[in-house]
């Protein structure tokens, strides 16, 4: 057997790199099916932080129209001469449109409110007659924030005990 030594480093160097792609090629392998196992919930959740950033949009532009509808109310700048179109134009969609009928008349009545806030909050409601003429609107304030009047409790007000040895002194007193 005629063996070089001067081969062996170099033919150990080879079987190193060979071992090192193998590994290596393994690992890239199973890094990418972890990937592609995963990749429905990495979707969805880019899809949520892009739904946010649409939620966030909308709610913007809805308060937007609700502060200009507003602003025209205030400076009488809306006229029973308006139609839907002209509303839908200058302060947007509703919140929520309803068809009601009030003494014997048919309306349908669209709100207009703040998008992110449910109560406690200034609301619009326009009125339009079957035609899609504006009738009539109302605008309603929330009401005032009432301060709360703190209620003293012994817990929050605790009377000192010299106070109470005088009052048990008194008591006695009496008694007597």
């Amino acid at each position: 057997m005629n063996l070089n030594l001067r081969l062996l480093p170099a033919i150990f160097f080879n079987f190193r790199l060979k071992i090192f792609i193998s590994l290596l090629i393994l690992f890239v392998g199973f890094a990418g099916c972890a990937e592609v196992e995963h990749l429905d919930q990495l979707l969805t959740l880019k899809a949520a932080s892009d739904n946010r950033d649409l939620q966030e949009k909308y709610v913007q532009e809805r308060n937007k129209n609700l502060k200009a509808l507003l602003e025209a109310i205030d400076n009488n700048n809306i006229s029973e001469n308006f139609d839907q179109k002209k509303i839908l134009e200058n302060f947007g969609e509703p919140i929520f449109i309803k068809q009601i009928t009030e003494n014997g008349q048919a309306y349908e009545r669209w709100l207009y409110h703040d998008a992110a806030k449910f109560t406690a909050t200034e609301k619009v409601y326009l009125y339009f007659d079957p035609a899609g003429k504006l009738a009539r609107w109302e605008h309603i304030k929330p009401p005032p924030k009432e301060e709360k009047v703190k209620e003293s409790s012994p817990v929050n007000n605790p009377v000192q005990p010299s106070v109470l040895k005088e009052q048990n002194a008194e008591n006695q007193d009496r008694k007597n």
